[in-house]
């Protein structure tokens, strides 16, 4: 969060990225939290408008497709 905005977890080129944060198929939480690993989730939810990680997740990224659909 900054002054005039709130940042989501998970945007491209942040610390939490959605590619190491974000993958259903990760049972380890993420470094830093003490349980679960969908913290990432966010930008791409917002962003992308939909949650497609949970179906398609090794080909979503930034970079890469941002639905199964395509």
């Amino acid at each position: 969060m900054t002054a005039n905005e709130l940042l989501p977890w998970g945007k491209m080129n942040s610390n939490i990225t959605f590619e190491k944060a974000c993958d259903p198929n990760n049972k380890e939480p993420y470094p830093g939290f003490s349980s679960g690993n969908m913290y990432g989730c966010t930008a791409w939810v917002l962003e992308n408008n939909n949650m497609d990680y949970w179906h398609c997740f090794d080909k979503l990224g930034w970079n890469k497709a941002r639905s199964c659909h395509k």
